[in-house]
This record gives C-alpha cells, structure tokens and sequence, in this order.
C-alpha cells in the first residue's frame, strides 16, 4: 500500500510545461496505485491565488508551496522557494529539481519508469 493518500484532484499550473508534464506523470501514478483516472486540473497563477482549496485530498504541483495547502491528506510536489514548514500537508520538495523530475522521482519510487 502506498503512503500517499488517494487525491480527488491532481492539480498544477495551465501555462508551465514543467507543471503540466509533472501533474500527467502524477495522474499515471494515482492510475497505478488506486486504479482510478484522477482528474487533472490546471490554473493561471492569479485563478490559483483566488482558488478555496475545498478537497479533501489532493496532489499539488509546481504551484509553490503555501500555507492555505497545509492540510492533511495533500501532496505537494514543487520546487519553488518556500518558507513555510509543512505541518499536515507531505511536502516533495527539491530547489535543484524541477517538479516533473520530481514527479519522475515519485514514479520511480513506486516501480513506475522507463530507461
């Protein structure tokens, strides 16, 4: 069983390729581990900004971490400077990674990969 919990939305930024490339590989995931397509949302930073993160559980990527995403069952995977200090969110985290690498790094973890 994995340790990440099962998201309702993967979600990730509509205008970065980095961000839209790690929240694909984060939808395949999902796929893998709970057998279920998770949809895949992507936003313009100022409709991020202004979103209610409402869910339950969700992925996060490339969208900076930030403390309104500080809640339990979230996984952010970014790599943008931060200086919040995740206290219920899990946070993969890398300033010398972009986020589809880190995505990629996920995927591996759970037998998910390609040469």
């Amino acid at each position: 069983m994995s340790s990440l919990p099962k998201p309702e939305v993967i979600l990730t930024h509509e205008s970065d390729l980095d961000g839209l490339v790690a929240g694909v590989l984060l939808q395949r995931l999902a796929k893998k581990l709970f057998g279920e397509d998770i949809r895949l949302e992507a936003f313009h930073y100022h409709t991020w900004r202004q979103r209610e993160p409402r869910e339950a559980a969700a992925w996060v990527t490339d969208m900076s971490f930030e403390a309104r995403l500080d809640k339990s069952n979230w996984v952010i995977v970014d790599h943008h400077a931060t200086e919040v200090t995740p206290r219920n969110a899990r946070l993969i985290y890398d300033l010398q990674k972009s986020a589809w690498l880190l995505a990629c790094d996920l995927c591996r973890e759970h037998g998910m990969g390609s040469s």
